[in-house]
């Protein structure tokens, strides 16, 4: 579980279409001091899709969106994203309602995963999408990353040796 979980049940429990908010007042909910970059990067708050940044993950997947961030006044505004919005009748689609690029080639294992990020992403095949390729991706780097552990050679130098080594060519 993130640790921005408690900003992302919060958000989930507002019925409103936007809510101001200071920094402090995020800090409130999730019980600890906002990190540095919060406080002096604008790209901390970003919307971005793509990306591992966890506390975005939380917003987003709330179906919120953050917007008017003023780091001079520590304060913002979280819009509920209309694409999020849960569907009027409250049940999230079906997979196979969203999924229309190819359903007959996902296999039955493949449907109940695909169905499984929709329900995580409150029914945005979008995000859900981009989750599960994400999610992929990282699994794919893995394990290139494993084989070329596994087929690089073995180092026995001294790391230590090395960087005096260095030092003392300089």
């Amino acid at each position: 579980m993130s640790k921005y979980f408690s900003l992302r049940h919060y958000l989930e429990g507002l019925k409103t279409a936007e809510t101001s908010m200071t920094f402090a007042d995020v800090e409130r909910v999730l019980g600890f001091a906002l990190p540095y970059s919060a406080r002096n990067h604008q790209a901390w708050w970003a919307n971005e899709i793509s990306g591992s940044h966890v506390q975005k993950q939380a917003w987003l997947g709330a179906g919120w969106k953050t917007s008017r961030v003023d780091l001079a006044a520590e304060k913002l505004v979280f819009v509920r994203a209309t694409h999020n919005a849960p569907p009027p009748n409250g049940k999230p689609p079906q997979a196979s309602a969203v999924w229309t690029l190819a359903p007959e080639t996902l296999t039955p294992a493949a449907k109940k995963m695909m169905a499984e990020y929709l329900a995580n992403t409150r029914g945005d095949a979008s995000a859900a999408l981009a989750e599960a390729l994400h999610d992929a991706a990282v699994a794919r780097r893995k394990t290139l990353l494993e084989r070329l552990m596994h087929d690089a050679p073995k180092v026995s130098v001294d790391s230590t040796l090395l960087v005096r080594e260095d030092r003392d060519a300089r």
